[in-house]
């Protein structure tokens, strides 16, 4: 797990100040926090370091239709543009962490919780882009002060991140989880995504064939070609927890409540698929 510690806008996190006469024209201010050289997480995170216009930072992978761009979060950091306007991400040292539209490497997390300090600076910095996949990065600097302006990019980078359409999550019928919820009911079937994104869940005792829609609490849908080939739903408690619900042609079984046929969670996306009921799942993993 990241160890989420006090941001490093104010609140702890040195800024790094350029000696006069250096490669470094000026400095910025990107989304960091104050961290722990104790503590963090063990993946490793690589890729391109990209900012946006407002000096957020952005790592990306792949190439043409399958690159992904994410958030990616530097400890106790500084943006800095160099005399030929190149940019890069410095510690309070001038340790320089990457550097524009050439590749890094760490140790660091990925997982960014909507209620967290990183998060709310991003959004605070950057407004009208998304942070739906983001990683942390908790880990020395690579290099060493630059003495020496680094060369420009070959070409221009991404300025945003990938959007969550983009990394492969649609809609699904879903509602608002609530802890005292509960449900009598179970079934079990197998569960095929007609359109696309609506989970339908095939029932049959003897002669006897049922069609139920699941709505899944505080859902979303992935599809990702490597990831996942076949569509799946996910679910997130307010707190963050969460995890995989079902995937497509999947027998499984669930408790919760059933419903009509018209509910108005399963209406909202798949007037076009028709169903005998429709079941509020409300199970949960992880919880």
């Amino acid at each position: 797990m990241i160890a989420w510690l006090s941001s490093g806008c104010g609140s702890g996190a040195r800024a790094y100040e350029p000696a006069a006469g250096g490669p470094i024209v000026s400095t910025f201010t990107v989304p960091t926090y104050a961290w722990d050289k104790g503590a963090g997480a063990d993946a490793s995170v690589s890729g391109t370091l990209w900012f946006t216009a407002e000096g957020c930072t952005l790592m990306s992978n792949g190439e043409g239709a399958d690159r992904v761009t994410e958030a990616v979060f530097f400890p106790n950091a500084t943006g800095v543009t160099y005399g030929d306007g190149v940019r890069a991400v410095v510690d309070a040292e001038g340790r320089v962490f990457a550097v524009e539209g050439q590749d890094f490497a760490y140790g660091g997390g990925f997982g960014v919780p909507a209620a967290s300090d990183l998060r709310k600076q991003w959004l605070d910095q950057c407004p009208g882009t998304e942070v739906r996949e983001g990683a942390v990065i908790n880990d020395e600097p690579a290099s060493p002060p630059s003495t020496i302006s680094p060369p420009l990019p070959a070409q221009p980078g991404p300025t945003a991140p990938s959007t969550a359409a983009e990394l492969g999550y649609f809609p699904v019928p879903t509602y608002q989880w609530q802890p005292d919820g509960g449900g009598p009911d179970f079934v079990t079937g197998t569960v095929t995504f007609a359109d696309g994104r609506c989970p339908v869940m095939t029932t049959s005792q003897g002669d006897d064939v049922q069609h139920i829609g699941l709505v899944f609490p505080n859902a979303e849908g992935f599809r990702h070609a490597q990831h996942a080939p076949r569509p799946v739903i996910y679910s997130t408690l307010p707190s963050g927890n969460g995890g995989l619900m079902v995937e497509d042609e999947q027998l499984t079984g669930f408790h919760g409540r059933t419903g009509s046929s018209n509910d108005s969670a399963w209406a909202a996306l798949c007037t076009t698929v028709p169903v005998d009921s429709v079941f509020s799942v409300q199970d949960f993993p992880n919880r």
